[in-house]
């Protein structure tokens, strides 16, 4: 018998402004609970979001959010974490370009990356700009990463149980 372990998804960045960085943008992520990361960015335990700063369950300026400070910060630079989602759609907006994005799938995860070392790399955007920190924000719904090492969310694959992932991006007027 085949046994895999499985955990794929789509790593997309969105900038729904065209501009340097994604600080105008409004983000909610509809999740009671996140994981704490060791400084090799493994996620290692899972913590309620109640009163702190990774609460989105209420849209959040990234601007505003950016200003705060958590100790994961002192080597994630800021949110890189694995919200759990449950399946419930993360949604960004941008009131400048009257766009939204809606992400949902059946992946009980999602990691939240807001670019947060971006600018590390020597990359242009497609307007020339030179990438910097916080020029994008990926939505990467997926099973938790390391979860083959952990009891959580551990599910291996076979011919008769096959890996499946559905991820839905809907565009909209903010």
């Amino acid at each position: 018998r085949h046994e895999r372990y499985i955990n794929m998804t789509h790593h997309t960045y969105f900038n729904l402004s065209g501009e340097n960085n994604v600080c105008n943008h409004i983000l909610k992520v509809p999740a009671n609970e996140l994981f704490l990361l060791d400084k090799e960015s493994i996620p290692v335990r899972p913590m309620q979001v109640y009163n702190t700063i990774f609460d989105l369950r209420t849209p959040q300026n990234l601007n505003h959010l950016l200003k705060k400070e958590h100790e994961q910060f002192s080597f994630t630079k800021h949110i890189d974490h694995p919200f759990n989602t449950e399946g419930n759609s993360v949604l960004l907006c941008n009131k400048a370009s009257n766009i939204c994005v809606s992400v949902k799938s059946n992946a009980s995860k999602t990691i939240i990356y807001l670019g947060n070392h971006l600018g590390r790399k020597r990359y242009k955007m497609s307007n020339n700009n030179r990438l910097e920190d916080y020029a994008g924000i990926a939505i990467e719904p997926q099973e938790l990463p390391n979860c083959v090492n952990l009891l959580e969310g551990k599910e291996l694959y076979t011919y008769d149980n096959p890996f499946e992932r559905t991820i839905t991006y809907e565009v909209s007027h903010f």
